[in-house]
């Protein structure tokens, strides 16, 4: 009977795909937190720019953007006592702000210019500056 010392290709091929896929996950374990803050961003980023729509959508309505006291309820549609009277609905839902620990995106107007923005991962308001990520009609 003949018999073999050694691997063989099959068997040392299968070994280096473990190692592989081991040090993947390894790395994307090491790197996850940087991963995850760049995919919030991503999300914010769409989610101000479709409030920023919604706004723009307001606008061309009412010829003026929702004030800062009632924002949110105005392109919900629920703004019956300040311009929105008739309940258009501008958006379906405002998205809440992953990176803000009060929950919901900012919203400053001032002189026909607004703001919306996200406290940016390190949670802090900086008035969109520093990380806030900001959008603006300006």
């Amino acid at each position: 009977m003949l018999t073999r010392s050694g691997f063989s290709l099959i068997e040392i091929m299968v070994v280096v795909a473990i190692i592989l896929i081991l040090t993947t996950i390894a790395i994307l374990i090491y790197t996850s937190p940087n991963i995850k803050t760049l995919a919030k961003k991503a999300r914010v980023k769409e989610e101000l720019h479709m409030i920023q729509i919604a706004l723009e959508a307001y606008h061309t309505d009412l010829k003026r953007y929702p004030p800062e006291s009632n924002w949110m309820n105005e392109l919900l549609g629920k703004g019956v006592l300040i311009y929105n009277t008739e309940g258009v609905n501008y958006i379906s839902k405002i998205p809440k702000d992953p990176f803000s620990p009060d929950d919901y995106y900012n919203y400053s107007l001032s002189n026909g210019i607004y703001y919306i923005w996200s406290v940016g991962p390190d949670g802090e308001n900086d008035n969109h500056t520093d990380d806030d990520i900001a959008k603006s009609n300006r």
